[in-house]
């Protein structure tokens, strides 16, 4: 065997065991670290691990998920876990799988879908258990569930939170009246939220939370939240800083 059919085998025995040939990385606008609204936070590189993310699933005992980009399918990444799981049916050699799709809303944000099934042991987020082998994870697979416009997640560049805030569209501009009740119709408080009410305030909503129980919604004092998003649709994602 000559020495250029060894290495041509030796690449095709590599391609077989790791399923996808195709090296692939994260647009360059995304390297770098994000707060998402789903996994935390998040560093983007385009080396290895592709994306990194710090949230962490019940069933995991790990510090971060480590992913790499292994796929491109039209303008979807195909991103698996660097470790194997053992979660799925004790099985080691499944790993997790993301399909996922990014959409630059401006220098300091993006928004994405993801294209999984809901995996109820990892929260309910669109990750995918399989093994290696393409023939039973196959990128229609990763990539094989329909998504509404609405569910998107969004990615705010670490340290720019208010510089990415954006105006908000114009339904939400003035005053409006809310009412917290528990399940059982209790009303603990009613108050006002003055949204973008003044040029100056175009970019957020300042919650009044004058008197608030002290036992309910303590994480919603002292905050304002901003828009950041108003994508297609007419959805918009409202982020809060403290």
């Amino acid at each position: 065997m000559s020495v250029i059919a060894f290495v041509l085998l030796t690449t095709l025995l590599g391609c077989a065991e790791v399923a996808f040939c195709q090296n692939c990385t994260l647009p360059v606008g995304l390297h770098g670290n994000w707060k998402s609204s789903n996994l935390g936070t998040v560093n983007v590189t385009s080396t290895s691990p592709s994306l990194a993310f710090s949230r962490i699933f019940s069933v995991q005992n790990v510090t971060r998920n480590d992913f790499d980009c292994v796929s491109i399918s039209g303008d979807k990444y195909v991103l698996r876990s660097k470790h194997s799981e053992i979660t799925f049916n004790n099985n080691p050699d499944y790993y997790l799988w993301m399909c996922m799709q990014f959409f630059r809303a401006s220098d300091y944000s993006y928004y994405f879908y993801m294209f999984s099934m809901k995996e109820s042991f990892y929260g309910n987020v669109r990750i995918l258990g399989g093994t290696n082998d393409s023939a039973t994870t196959p990128v229609s697979k990763v990539c094989g569930e329909t998504i509404p416009a609405s569910e998107f997640y969004t990615l705010i560049k670490s340290g720019h939170e208010t510089t990415a805030a954006v105006d908000c569209p114009d339904a939400l501009l003035g005053s409006f009246n809310y009412t917290f009740q528990n399940a059982t119709g209790l009303v603990y408080c009613k108050n006002t939220i003055n949204a973008c009410a003044a040029t100056t305030l175009r970019t957020h909503l300042i919650v009044n939370t004058t008197g608030f129980h002290e036992a309910f919604l303590l994480e919603l004092r002292n905050t304002t939240m901003y828009c950041q998003l108003h994508v297609r649709g007419g959805v918009v994602r409202l982020s809060v800083q403290r």
